[in-house]
């Protein structure tokens, strides 16, 4: 079944532990081949039971010239800064009442792929209106107190 949903929650996962993460998404942009949004319409869509480690505490902080580069391309923004904080705390009772669970049936019932992140992922959300990256993390499997 197709679904024309207006974002969607990417998930790169390596198969091996030790891939770089810079690497895994330098390889998935080349695949895409800088299009994104094309590259999810084609995807085949199926159901996953997705296990990803509880997030606490996110904090990310990104100089906004630098990403909003086209509204500034002709520099008529002189002496400006803008950096946009993000703070996010995502846990089992912060997803529960959003959370999906569903089963397909044809001659018997098909199981759900589990898959559990055990290592360090690239998660983004992308709008497929603006054909923007919404929200970027980038789980390295470190924990910091």
């Amino acid at each position: 079944m197709q679904h024309d949903f207006k974002r969607y929650m990417v998930y790169l996962i390596p198969s091996e532990h030790d891939t770089s993460l810079s690497n895994l998404w330098d390889e998935f942009y080349t695949f895409s081949e800088g299009k994104i949004k094309n590259l999810i319409s084609k995807l085949k869509r199926d159901e996953v039971d997705l296990h990803i480690p509880k997030v606490e505490k996110l904090e990310s902080k990104f100089e906004l010239m630098s990403l909003l580069q086209d509204v500034f391309k002709y520099h008529t923004a002189f002496g400006c800064s803008s950096t946009m904080m993000t703070y996010i705390n995502v846990d089992e009772n912060g997803t529960e009442a959003t959370a999906l669970m569903g089963t397909t049936c044809v001659d018997g019932c098909l199981k759900i792929p589990y898959v559990a992140a055990k290592r360090p992922y690239v998660s983004f959300v992308f709008d497929m209106h603006s054909e923007r990256i919404l929200f970027i993390t980038k789980d390295t499997g470190v924990l910091k107190n």
